[in-house]
């Protein structure tokens, strides 16, 4: 695999999983006929969670004070 397919997999597949969780979640939430309120309370909390995980997986690579190729993670 490619560094950016390997990156773009480390986005999509959090993502995709968010999505079926919340996808089942609305489902119950229906066929109980629970209120809508405490779907926007999960979506209000893992839509957050969902932006940081993204946020944290940015990839920089930049050279160190010895010209070697060095990875940072958590780059701000």
């Amino acid at each position: 695999m490619t560094r950016t397919w390997r990156i773009g997999w480390k986005i999509l597949l959090p993502l995709a999983l968010l999505l079926v969780l919340l996808a089942l979640v609305f489902v119950l939430s229906l066929s109980r006929g629970e209120s809508a309120f405490k779907l926007a309370v999960l979506v209000g909390i893992f839509l957050p969670l969902l932006l940081i995980l993204i946020g944290s997986l940015r990839r920089r690579v930049v050279l160190d004070d010895q010209g070697v190729q060095v990875v940072r993670l958590f780059d701000v």
